[in-house]
């Protein structure tokens, strides 16, 4: 990807959460990348003017975690050093 830009509040939109940018694909086409972290990501492709939904958040389901235990972890690891204040947080 060439350049990706997330925004905490669309200037002119005034929506959360929006991507915008633009990629080079493996077979050589350019995209623009537009739409919400939080809702729908589309791809434009230049070459052929195609607009594909790229991901859509909404049906998503949350990965788990990929990550060493906090055992495992360094002093200053980020999982060690919030592990006080993640009770805490609600989803």
């Amino acid at each position: 990807m060439h350049c990706a830009h997330l925004t905490a509040q669309g200037y002119f939109s005034g929506s959360y959460n929006d991507i915008e940018g633009s990629l080079t694909l493996a077979d050589g086409d350019h995209g623009e990348v537009s739409g919400s972290w939080s809702g729908v990501m589309n791809l434009k492709r230049t070459k052929h003017g195609e607009k594909e939904v790229l991901f859509d958040s909404n049906g998503a389901k949350p990965s788990p975690k990929l990550v060493a235990p906090e055992s495992a972890q360094e002093e200053k690891e980020s999982r060690r050093c919030v592990r006080a204040h993640t009770p805490q947080l609600t989803v």
